[in-house]
């Protein structure tokens, strides 16, 4: 097993070996990035996708939180003890779930032929990971167009329901009941708003566990 900062080392030094210079200043940033803050990291985590009227990262009640950096301690105080790994009250109209990277968590990542087993680095075990909201009406986003920055994929939640998640490269996603229709009519009625971990730089939140050849990825 590899750990992230000697996969990521080798990684660089085999692409840019004629170039000691970069080397060496891409090492210093290394050492500086994990020596530092983890808060060095959230800096970079933005998303300029959101929707127009389902803007809430950064914002509003979640103004002080930040992927990466934020721990349980402070959602329990500022949302109640009951908002642990469950949803619990952001306004009179939306709910908000906080998970927190775990010791225990594994992810899998994708890159061409090659699939990646990744785990939490210590340094942000029991911090913010993901942020997912969900409206405690319907919202219909049967007239709601997507950017051409996302990307859809189906999927099936609780109970059976069909769901089409819509998301971009930044981590953000919206989740949509596939069945809804009325009338004929579909409704896409929303299921939940996502802030996770964006596609590049992940290898700066993970350890590499397990690295594996696939002929198809289809992650």
């Amino acid at each position: 097993m590899l750990s992230a900062c000697v996969f990521t080392f080798q990684e660089f030094f085999e692409k840019w070996s004629k170039r000691m210079r970069q080397i060496v200043t891409f090492g210093c940033l290394f050492l500086i990035v994990n020596i530092f803050s983890p808060a060095i990291f959230a800096q970079g985590l933005k998303y300029p996708n959101e929707l127009k009227g389902f803007q809430f990262y950064g914002r509003g009640k979640l103004k002080n939180f930040e992927l990466k950096v934020s721990n349980g301690r402070q959602a329990l105080n500022e949302f109640g003890q009951d908002c642990d790994w469950r949803w619990c009250d952001y306004d009179e109209n939306w709910e908000v779930m906080f998970i927190f990277a775990e010791e225990f968590w594994r992810e899998v990542r994708f890159e061409e032929n090659i699939m990646y087993t990744v785990a939490p680095k210590p340094q942000f075990l029991s911090t913010l990971w993901c942020i997912y909201l969900r409206s405690k009406k319907p919202i219909s986003f049967a007239s709601n167009s997507f950017p051409r920055e996302f990307k859809r994929v189906s999927g099936v939640a609780e109970h059976g329901v069909s769901t089409l998640t819509y998301y971009d490269g930044n981590g953000l996603s919206y989740t949509l009941n596939a069945d809804d229709y009325n009338d004929g009519k579909y409704k896409g009625i929303l299921r939940e708003i996502g802030y996770g971990l964006p596609e590049k730089g992940w290898r700066d939140s993970f350890f590499v566990t397990q690295v594996e050849n696939i002929t198809d990825p289809n992650p």
